[in-house]
């Protein structure tokens, strides 16, 4: 009976080994792809913060997308769930500001991913900002992460979204301003 109960505990054990081996594997997906986004300082990089406010009907829908590249910062209001340009204002940038960006993007966690189940960045926070987080290269996407305002654990963005967000909007001069008429997204504030 004794050897009975020895080899029984060895097999619960190795199974559970196993078990966990197995989720620790497979509950993060695939291993996450570290992305140096510092290194895309290119001409032909650029990275995107777009807020997508609450789920309302197409005529009422509006997000707004901000772009920095080495040569500009630019801002959209984007009208209807085709995200059609309705207005737009541009800035000059130069690649030191880009590179200083880029630096605090990196420390902020701009690329850094986790898992997620949910497929629907738009149903899981219908009430709240959900907000996507782009690095693109050559207008390929490197990195496309989102997040929401209804939870923290919501999506697989993995940074610090309140000040990724705002230092978004501290690229745009007259951010307030040119926002000011977009009622289905919730102000963006500082961290």
């Amino acid at each position: 009976m004794r050897y009975f109960l020895s080899v029984l505990a060895v097999i619960v054990f190795l199974v559970v080994v196993i078990v966990l081996i197995v989720t620790n594997h497979s509950g993060s997906g695939t291993t996450a792809k570290i992305i140096n986004i510092t290194s895309y300082n290119t001409p032909n990089s650029a990275v995107s913060f777009i807020t997508d406010g609450t789920l309302v009907g197409n005529d009422q829908r509006q997000a707004i997308e901000i772009t920095i590249t080495q040569s500009s910062r630019s801002i959209y209001i984007l009208d209807g769930y085709n995200q059609n340009i309705a207005s737009q204002e541009s800035f000059t940038n130069v690649p030191a500001a880009y590179s200083a960006f880029l630096g605090a993007m990196a420390n902020y966690g701009f690329t850094d991913s986790r898992s997620t189940s949910e497929q629907n960045m738009f149903a899981i926070c219908p009430l709240g900002n959900t907000f996507q987080y782009q690095l693109t290269n050559f207008s390929s996407l490197v990195s496309n992460l989102w997040g929401t305002t209804c939870s923290n654990s919501d999506g697989n963005f993995n940074g610090y979204g309140s000040t990724v967000n705002y230092l978004f909007t501290l690229q745009i001069p007259n951010y307030a301003a040119f926002t000011q008429g977009v009622t289905t997204v919730s102000p963006i504030s500082g961290s």
